[in-house]
C-alpha cells in the first residue's frame, strides 16, 4: 500500500517551463484528499519549493538542497539538517577558487534553507535564481566563514562541459558531488542525498520504503530511485538513472508523475 509519494521537482513533476500542469496541480489535490504524505525532493531551496507545492497541499515533507535540508512543508518541525563546518567551508572554497579562476563561465553559490549566496557577482547565475524563486545575496568575493551552509553549488549558463565536470569532480573529494543538469553541480556533506528522506519517514511517519513511489530524472535522484522497489525514472533521463529506478515514467512533458499516479489507481 503506498502511503507516501516522493518526487524530484525540475525535470520531472514540473515542466519545461517550470510550472505545474492543469494535470498536474489536479493530481496533487488529490493526494492531498486522500491522506497522503506528498515529499518534495529537490536541489531547490524551502521558499521555491513551498510557492508551487503549498497552494495544492498541506501534508508534506520538504527534502530541501538535495536532502541538505529536510523539514515540514509547514516549518513546524525541522526533521534534519546537514551544515558544513568552518574548515570545511574554508578548504572547499580555496579549492573551488582554483577552478573559478580557470574557467570564467563557472558561477558558483552557497546555500542556507532559504537563500543563496553568489560568489563573485553573476547576473545569469541570478537570473537563473531569481526564476526558481530563490532568495539571493550577492557577495564580490568567496566568503568562508558563513554558518549554516548547506551545499556548494555551480553553474554554467552554456551548460558543463566534460572537462568543466571533471575539474568539478577534484573538489571537496571526501563529500557527495552531483550533476545534477546540463547548468549545475553540487558539493554536499559525506552521506548526504536525498535518500536521506526514508529515514525521515520511516522514524517520523512510520512509512517504510516499500510503501512509497518515488520519481526522478537526474544524478542527484539515484540514491533515491535505488531506495524503493516502487521507484519511475522519467523517458528523458540518463541512462545511469534509468537503470537505478525499478520502472520507467512517461517525461515530464508529458505529465510523467500524474500519470503513473492515476494508472495505479491510488485514489479509487
Amino acid at each position: 500500500m503506498i502511503k507516501a509519494i516522493i518526487t524530484d521537482f525540475d525535470g520531472t513533476l514540473l515542466n519545461n517551463r517550470g510550472t505545474l500542469s492543469p494535470r498536474t496541480k489536479s493530481v496533487l489535490k488529490k493526494i492531498e484528499e486522500k491522506g497522503l504524505l506528498f515529499v518534495a525532493a529537490s536541489g531547490r531551496f524551502y521558499p521555491g519549493i513551498h510557492r508551487v507545492i503549498g497552494p495544492y497541499i498541506q501534508n508534506a515533507v520538504y527534502c530541501c538542497n538535495n536532502g541538505t535540508w529536510i523539514e515540514a512543508g509547514d516549518r513546524s518541525k525541522i526533521f534534519q539538517k546537514s551544515i558544513f563546518t568552518d574548515e570545511e567551508m574554508h578548504t572547499l572554497f580555496l579549492e573551488a577558487d582554483q577552478v573559478l579562476n580557470r574557467y570564467p563561465d563557472l558561477a558558483c553559490f552557497s546555500c542556507d534553507s532559504d537563500r543563496a549566496y553568489v560568489e563573485r557577482i553573476n547576473g545569469d547565475l541570478v537570473a537563473a535564481l531569481l526564476r526558481a524563486h530563490t532568495r539571493t545575496t550577492c557577495l564580490p568575493v568567496l566568503a568562508a566563514y558563513r554558518r549554516n551552509i548547506s551545499k556548494l553549488s555551480f553553474f554554467c549558463r552554456e551548460g558543463l562541459r566534460s572537462e568543466q565536470v571533471k575539474a568539478l569532480q577534484g573538489i571537496g573529494q571526501t563529500h557527495e558531488r552531483f550533476q545534477t543538469g546540463d547548468q549545475w553541480f553540487d558539493i554536499q556533506r559525506k552521506g548526504v542525498t536525498k535518500a536521506n528522506v526514508f529515514g525521515i519517514l520511516k522514524e517520523h511517519f512510520q512509512i517504510e520504503p516499500e510503501e512509497t513511489l518515488v520519481f526522478g530524472d537526474s544524478y542527484n535522484d539515484i540514491e533515491m530511485l535505488q531506495g524503493s522497489p516502487n521507484s519511475y525514472a522519467m523517458a528523458h533521463a540518463p541512462s545511469a538513472v534509468q537503470k537505478s529506478a525499478k520502472h520507467l515514467a512517461p517525461n515530464n512533458q508529458a505529465d510523467g508523475v500524474a500519470s503513473i499516479i492515476e494508472s495505479l489507481g491510488l485514489f479509487e
